[in-house]
């Protein structure tokens, strides 16, 4: 079947739906080969200094922004610039937003709700893979929202990253300053670091996104693809940089028994959260008993239809690191179905143009739900899965899945490879087989392939896109 979507993306917004030709305002992609030097500082910027207008250090400056909506191409509507320099531990970037104050729209908001907010961006593809890229929203009011973009699959916005930022509305506009650690993103280690960034601007009042460099719809779906390399000339590095958080809970309950009189409980649960950063690129995740009783509580869902089943997004810090890598054209891995793992190991990260990601958990949850005496009762769940990616061309790939889920005599295995390949005039080819076996008892099993093509094309003026599905019995 034929699709045509209309393009509309969060920042550089790209949500895909059933639509109709798009309509732009010609415009030129951005190219540019000499990175943007990014000067080196031992007295941090303060948000002070961009407020009284006090000189700083060192700064690259940046000051030509360009429309991506709702004009091609077109000149920002208010004047902006963006300062950026770095010390042994951080990126600093500092934004001066010319405005009517009373035209701004910002809300103290919590943080990643500040969607229909005025705010600025940077955007880091550290592996100059342009294809993924951190982001770094902030807001008026130096409210943040962060997160992953990758291209040819959307943003991630349930990454959590550490970033320090403050932000002040003042009479002839807001200044933001923003605080990144390097301890938080990950790149290879180098004599110098080069890097691709998109810095942005929203103004929603006008439904308008500027950047620097010129991003255009004419360059879709390359979004990452487009930036601008920038040069860091210090061998910097987030180091090893070593998490060990350990936990313990002990409660003793004292009750009324009626046979047997006053009884009491005593129950203790220790437990460890563990990451490590290997080569500066491969992050080693460990978690021990882990605990998950501070993460937010679930959104709610309709559950009036049972059709369909519920799907809650995944926010436990131990499945979030690098989460993207085990995204396919058809997803088969969801993590929130590891409901209660006692221990588990994850492996992700990047090397040159190779993207490997391993996991292996138990599972409480499935003996759990089975009352005492039944069979299985107590017992657990053994779950892996294993994606590796590899990148050729521009922004070609090709990629491997395989998983394996056990219960006692059942199991479920599954193998996929997936490519997507990106052709001249930005048409792209992509396309993933599958095949899965489900073992339901010891004398039986089901089995089956699946196949999925996708044929796309972008420029300026319109947005196409043809899916063929095709699943075989099993």
């Amino acid at each position: 079947m034929i699709s045509f979507f209309l393009l509309c993306r969060r920042r550089v917004a790209l949500a895909m739906g059933l639509g109709v030709f798009v309509l732009a305002v010609v415009g030129t992609a951005f190219s540019e080969e000499t990175p943007l030097h990014i000067p080196r500082v031992n007295r941090p910027p303060k948000l002070s200094d961009f407020l009284e207008g006090r000189p700083r250090e060192a700064e690259a400056v940046v000051t030509i922004f360009k429309q991506f909506d709702p004009h091609d191409g077109a000149e920002i509507s208010q004047p902006t610039a963006a300062y950026l320099s770095y010390d042994s531990k951080n990126l600093y970037v500092g934004w001066i937003c010319k405005d009517d104050p009373k035209l701004i729209r910002a809300r103290v908001a919590p943080r990643k709700q500040i969607d229909t907010d005025d705010r600025v961006t940077i955007n880091i593809d550290t592996f100059q893979d342009h294809k993924h890229a951190y982001w770094f929203d902030v807001n008026p009011y130096g409210i943040q929202f962060d997160g992953r973009t990758t291209d040819g699959i959307g943003d991630d916005p349930s990454w959590e990253g550490l970033c320090y930022s403050e932000g002040r509305i003042t009479e002839d506009g807001y200044v933001v300053l923003e605080t990144i650690p390097f301890k938080s993103i990950r790149f290879p280690r180098a004599s110098k670091q080069v890097w691709n960034i998109c810095l942005a601007r929203a103004i929603l009042r006008n439904n308008e996104w500027s950047m620097w460099p010129f991003v255009s719809h004419k360059g879709l779906p390359q979004f990452v693809g487009q930036f601008a390399p920038i040069e860091i000339d210090d061998d910097i590095s987030p180091g090893r940089n070593v998490q060990l958080i350990p936990y313990g809970i002990y409660s003793r309950d004292k009750y009324l028994d009626p046979n047997k009189g006053f009884q009491r409980q005593d129950e203790h649960h220790p437990g460890l959260d563990a990451k490590t950063v290997i080569h500066d690129a491969l992050t080693l995740d460990v978690a021990v008993n882990p605990d998950f009783s501070e993460i937010g509580s679930d959104d709610p869902q309709v559950q009036v239809n049972q059709r369909y089943e519920v799907i809650y997004p995944e926010r436990r810090p131990f499945f979030l690191e690098n989460a993207s890598i085990f995204t396919m054209p058809e997803q088969l891995f969801f993590s929130r179905r590891i409901v209660d793992p006692q221990f588990g190991a994850k492996l992700t990260g990047s090397i040159g143009r190779w993207s490997v990601g391993a996991l292996v958990a138990d599972d409480r949850a499935p003996g759990e739900v089975l009352v005492q005496g039944q069979s299985g009762h107590g017992d657990r769940a053994m779950d892996g899965a294993m994606r590796v990616e590899r990148e050729f061309g521009h922004q070609s790939h090709v990629g491997l899945f395989l998983s394996d889920t056990t219960f006692q005599s059942r199991s479920n295995r599954v193998a996929s490879l997936d490519a997507r390949y990106i052709a001249a005039h930005n048409w792209i080819v992509s396309g993933q087989a599958t095949t899965s076996q489900t073992a339901l008892n010891p004398s039986g099993y089901k089995a089956g392939p699946g196949y999925i093509l996708g044929i796309s094309k972008s420029d300026n003026h319109l947005y196409f896109k043809s899916v063929y599905p095709i699943a075989a019995p099993g």
